[in-house]
């Protein structure tokens, strides 16, 4: 909701209708759901919490945020594709 306006804004000014708006919107929402995987804080809690050490919270950083950055782009990729073809 934070980017509501903005979006709005933005999808208007490049000639994008009401369908192309919730395309570009329920990615923007996607990605940021996908990106929540690899919050620091999260894992940090969640090691703390099965009591685990610092290296774990590394190694789990490491592999979620490759997995986080391919999601990402193919949702972007996806969302290009989708308002292309007006879905």
């Amino acid at each position: 909701m934070l980017f509501l306006n903005i979006q709005q804004t933005a999808t208007a000014k490049i000639g994008l209708n009401n369908t192309g708006f919730m395309t570009v919107y329920g990615s923007h929402v996607v990605a940021g759901s996908i990106a929540s995987a690899v919050t620091p804080a999260k894992i940090n809690n969640a090691a703390v919490t099965i009591d685990e050490t610092r290296k774990i919270e590394s190694l789990i950083m490491r592999k979620h945020l490759l997995i986080t950055v391919l999601l990402t782009i193919t949702t972007g990729i996806l969302a290009g594709i989708f308002v292309s073809a007006s879905v």
